[in-house]
């Protein structure tokens, strides 16, 4: 989408498997059953939910845990669907 220089791209990619490498996110092995919540939610057309998006939401919600996101519209649709969440907002730097 370009919406990031080359530079800033690959410190974010170093971050995220820095994050990985130190267990930094919960991850959760894809059932059938995150599936079909995603479709299900997606189905309900009250929210402008993508494929990925609803099943981040499927998962989470399914475990009954927080949803951390910096998407504004992920966001609402979690409020929405009644799933956890916190909006990262960017910190401005002077």
């Amino acid at each position: 989408m370009r919406e990031i220089s080359q530079e800033d791209a690959k410190e974010i990619t170093i971050r995220f498997q820095t994050h990985l490498d130190n267990d930094f996110y919960i991850r959760i092995p894809l059932e059938t059953a995150h599936y079909q919540l995603a479709r299900e939610l997606i189905g309900r057309f009250d929210t402008p939910l993508r494929t990925l998006d609803a099943l981040h939401l499927a998962c989470t919600s399914s475990k009954n845990i927080r949803l951390v996101t910096a998407d504004d519209a992920l966001a609402r649709s979690a409020e929405v669907l009644g799933v956890r969440v916190q909006l990262l907002r960017a910190r401005v730097e002077d």
